[in-house]
């Protein structure tokens, strides 16, 4: 029988789902006969919380957008709950082109301490949920290349005898992340309460009695903004003009795929 390899990830906005998909295509082509290959997505809540333990014979592949520098607290609290048996596991985040800061090494860190080895790590660069003008249109063809390229180097590693644990990039203590709570979106009165926003939330924060109610469970995410057909939904323009004004100022440059092998 084939040893499990299970990709889990968390795409509020999709980007880093694109990333997964390629990923997903090329291990389950090239690991025929080796690995069974299957990915979870984790964005709902409803899907989160499953215990998944693994052996030392298995891999797992995890993934996530960066928020401010950190994990997001939903998919943190869902690598908490993963046992392995030194277990392989490569980590992939997806950041708006600005930079991933501590999240792989916070990732990393709490995979460590559940008896995972961190094997491999990566980091793709996408479309800022903030600004479509930084990051416009990542992941593109390239990346997904390299992601391509990057799954097939960690099957090569795995196949080694003992993969080597890598050092993963960041620093300890991990920067510190503002309050999600600021980047709570508000609700215009052009609301047609379609609901759409409801659906997509991955942490069921918006009241479906009322779309322009929403709970401290919200991290600010985007998706539901993304959702909105009538761009009823928007972020406190307080708070997120003068963090726009610093990205579109600072990191429009193409920032490339960082591998850790």
């Amino acid at each position: 029988m084939s040893a499990k390899m299970d990709l889990i990830f968390f795409s509020p906005t999709g980007s880093t789902g694109e990333v997964f998909d390629e990923l997903q295509r090329v291990l389950a082509e090239d690991a025929k006969g080796t690995w069974e290959v299957a990915a979870a997505n984790v964005t709902m809540a409803a899907n989160r919380g499953v215990t998944r333990s693994y052996g030392a014979e298995d891999a797992l592949v995890v993934g996530f957008p960066v928020y401010a520098g950190r994990v997001p607290v939903p998919f943190l609290q869902e690598l908490q709950g993963l046992r392995g048996q030194d277990t392989p596991v490569a980590i992939v985040a997806s950041f708006g082109n600005r930079h991933f800061d501590d999240a792989l090494l916070e990732a990393a860190d709490t995979l460590a301490a559940n008896g995972f080895v961190v094997v491999a790590a990566a980091a793709f660069s996408c479309e800022h949920s903030f600004t479509a003008k930084v990051g416009t249109g990542r992941p593109d063809d390239a990346d997904l290349a390299i992601a391509a390229d990057f799954a097939r180097q960690l099957l090569a590693k795995l196949a080694e005898p003992a993969p080597a644990a890598v050092e993963v990039p960041g620093n300890s203590p991990y920067t510190q992340a503002p309050p999600m709570s600021i980047f709570t979106p508000l609700t215009s009165d052009d609301c047609i309460g379609c609901l759409a926003c409801v659906e997509v939330c991955p942490t069921a924060a918006i009241s479906s009695d009322d779309p322009a109610v929403v709970s401290a469970s919200c991290i600010g995410c985007g998706a539901c903004i993304n959702a909105c057909a009538v761009d009823a939904k928007i972020y406190p323009a307080e708070v997120i003009t003068p963090i726009i004004g610093m990205l579109e100022a600072n990191c429009t440059a193409r920032r490339e795929p960082v591998l850790v092998l």
